[in-house]
């Protein structure tokens, strides 16, 4: 079951999952939201992250290395297509606006500004696991039958002076 609830200047999705099957059933769950950012834009996480590190196929090897953006002023000029996990609230700020990221029961995210963005985009992707995660395991839920699970996330746009 998915849920979605949109308001003047926020968008809610909330997935509930039961296995109905006779088996045990893999899961992850993925969102992939794209928000214009103009020409300059950050991110800021209220809690550590830590960035999935790939193989040469941009799969991840199941190593991790800690990030810090936070400090950063300006990450337009930076090319992201790279998965992360934590990070509490993400705020991705641009010049116009704020646009908070609110995560429950998706404890990674994937930052995308590549191919696909031509430049003024970026996507930032809740996710319940790692990209791959039917082989690396990194975040697979396994549901056993009748076993259900929730997440959701929370996207709230506010003005540029909203920082936090």
């Amino acid at each position: 079951k998915i849920t979605m609830r949109i308001g003047e200047r926020r968008f809610e999705v909330a997935y509930e999952i039961t296995n109905t099957g006779a088996q045990r059933a893999p899961v992850v769950i993925g969102s992939h939201p794209y928000f214009l950012t103009g020409e300059r834009w950050r991110l800021i996480h209220s809690s550590e992250i830590e960035r999935l590190n790939t193989d040469s196929e941009g799969i991840p090897d199941g190593t991790l290395q800690r990030v810090d953006y936070n400090h950063l002023r300006d990450m337009s000029g930076m090319t992201f297509d790279e998965c992360y996990s934590g990070g509490g609230l993400i705020s991705l700020v641009s010049d116009e606006t704020v646009i908070r990221i609110q995560r429950n029961g998706m404890n990674f995210f994937v930052l995308y500004n590549g191919r696909y963005c031509s430049g003024s985009s970026v996507a930032v992707e809740p996710m319940t696991g790692a990209p791959d995660a039917f082989n690396n395991r990194i975040g697979l839920n396994i549901l056993e039958p009748g076993q259900s699970m929730e997440c959701s996330f929370l996207i709230e746009v506010g003005d540029s002076g909203e920082q936090t």
